[in-house]
């Protein structure tokens, strides 16, 4: 039988371990991000594209 030390594939894993919660910390950090921010662009533009079109009459510029 063999005899494998665990050790240097241990430092591996923590390594691995450590990667992978770093990454899904971005994911999820992104995702909510674009969660929030891409409903606020497309309420941008359909203000925009309303003001564009004679719906709504925009503030006066002073």
């Amino acid at each position: 039988m063999y005899s494998i030390d665990p050790e240097p594939y241990q430092a591996k894993a923590w390594k691995y371990i450590g990667v992978v919660l770093i990454m899904a910390a971005l994911a999820f950090g992104l995702g909510r991000y674009y969660a929030v921010a891409k409903p606020a662009a497309e309420a941008d533009i359909q203000r925009l594209n309303a003001g564009q079109q004679g719906k709504i009459t925009p503030a006066a510029m002073n």
